[in-house]
């Protein structure tokens, strides 16, 4: 089983924070989004610019993405967070980059 994870960060250093977990293999992959709500899945995301949804064969890992910043389970989102674009449902009020460049312009907005 693959689990989904979601991480407010805002800061470059939770980001390579995160990157670090992926380094040493505690996760899978990562993606990074922006954030345009003040509030996502139903939590609030406080000063977080940026959001990463990460994927992991170990449920634990969550207790090191909590660790790095503020984080939660992408499985256990109410329905009702998600909308779909063509064949995938996305989480609401998030921007997804469509290019490396987006990703890097959201990167060099953290703190």
């Amino acid at each position: 089983m693959i689990y989904s994870w979601c991480s407010l960060f805002s800061t470059k250093e939770e980001f390579t924070a995160l990157i670090t977990l992926v380094e040493d293999a505690s996760l899978d992959e990562l993606f990074i989004a922006e954030i345009k709500e003040t509030e996502i899945a139903g939590k609030s995301v406080g000063k977080a610019k940026a959001i990463g949804f990460g994927f992991s064969k170990d449920k634990d890992v969550l207790y090191k993405l909590e660790k790095v910043c503020q984080s939660f389970s992408l499985d256990e989102v109410d329905d009702k967070y998600f909308e779909r674009n063509g064949d995938e449902f996305i989480l609401k009020g998030v921007v997804y980059p469509e290019s490396e460049v987006q990703e890097e312009l959201l990167i060099n907005k953290l703190l």
